[in-house]
């Protein structure tokens, strides 16, 4: 039986990197597969008249994605590169993971503005994963 994909949302360098790292050490262990995923506001793809499947990397993000897969490559891990579109940002990684058939997510949204919420979408997206049978794993990464 194969293993399914990890789900690695492609953030910024240094939060992808650390969830990378993570992620490249338990696919390493268990024989998955790294589905980078990059996820891609609709309004943002009608404003280029485009749809995912037909999106063009900018020159950071494809010298980003070199690194990613050098590192997945250190790791024997096979990566491959996704691109997804979405409305709200929470159910677009619950839907991804869906469509990847990913137990195990690497995934990350912003905070909320209210301070005694800070945590609650963070939350709610985790809750939204486990009742489609996946995990999340938050990674911390300090921010300089």
């Amino acid at each position: 039986m194969a293993t399914s994909p990890i789900l690695v949302q492609m953030e910024s360098r240094p939060w992808t990197c650390a969830a990378l790292s993570q992620a490249c050490q338990e696919a390493k262990a268990s024989g998955a597969s790294i589905v980078l995923v990059k996820l891609l506001p609709d309004d943002y793809l009608a404003w280029l008249c485009d749809d995912c499947n037909a999106y063009i990397f900018t020159e950071a993000d494809t010298a980003d994605i070199r690194a990613y897969e050098a590192l997945a490559a250190e790791y024997g891990v096979p990566l491959t590169v996704r691109v997804f579109q979405y409305h709200n940002l929470e159910q677009g990684i619950v839907k991804a993971a869906d469509e990847l058939n990913a137990e195990t997510v690497f995934a990350v949204v912003p905070p909320s503005a209210i301070p005694f919420m800070h945590d609650a979408p963070l939350r709610h997206l985790e809750h939204e994963l486990h009742e489609h049978h996946h995990q999340l794993h938050a990674v911390e990464v300090a921010i300089p």
